[in-house]
């Protein structure tokens, strides 16, 4: 009878933690998808750009673009006409912010001026800028889609930093149910480039990013 009580009693105690371990899972998930504190005042979903700059100061980069979607009927091939209207044009700013070592690495997605987006990145750093051990293979390390700060923990800062303007990338068209109508999306895409020189026994790396993330990464003759 003991040891039935035993086996009740640890049965018991699996399925308390069963229960806690994902509530408490979801509830970490729902507060860095929906809220960030800066202190002692919490930013949440729908604040403004300058609501979320006083309470949580200058973010470390900022990223700025435009999406556009674009609606549009062709004619006939004889007229050769094409009418186009403008359904939605969303301005969006990415800023990262680096709360320190204690703390993880957060990207806020601004749309239209409002927050629609809190990102969880990697463990942060103390410091304006990471401390990174060895920098000659941190092109390996480097992946495409990673971001701008990522890279910095990977690499260290960069020796030159050039911008190229902007580009625009328009996709597939999607054909709509009705004849002849079509949508299409034009992605506004800023890029920029990183040089990295790690001296005369290792090749340069060159990291092109766009819209703050890396499109990719090129190997150029020996550094100096």
């Amino acid at each position: 009878m003991k040891t039935a009580r035993t086996i009740l009693y640890r049965t018991g105690e699996g399925i308390l933690k069963a229960l806690i371990l994902p509530a408490i899972i979801l509830l970490f998930l729902s507060q860095s998808a929906l809220g960030l504190r800066c202190g002692s005042s919490l930013v949440e979903i729908g604040d403004r750009k300058y609501e979320v700059l006083k309470l949580c100061g200058q973010p470390l980069f900022v990223e700025k673009w435009t999406d556009e979607t674009v609606l549009f009927s062709v004619g006939k091939k004889e007229s050769g006409d094409v009418n186009i209207s403008h359904i939605s044009t969303a301005h969006i700013e990415e800023w990262t912010y680096n709360f320190g070592s204690t703390s993880f690495i957060r990207f806020l997605r601004f749309v239209d001026g409002k927050l629609r987006k809190i990102e969880l990145g990697p463990k942060g750093f103390s410091g304006e800028m990471p401390v990174v051990s060895s920098k000659s293979r941190c092109g390996a390390r480097v992946s495409r889609g990673e971001k701008k700060i990522e890279v910095l923990m990977h690499c260290g800062e960069p020796d030159v930093v050039e911008f190229f303007g902007e580009d625009r990338i328009s996709t597939a068209l999607d054909r709509l149910k009705r004849e002849g109508i079509f949508l299409r999306h034009d992605l506004e895409v800023q890029v920029e480039e990183w040089t990295y020189d790690f001296g005369p026994g290792s090749f340069l790396l060159f990291i092109r990013f766009e819209n703050g993330r890396v499109a990719r990464t090129e190997s150029g003759d020996y550094g100096f």
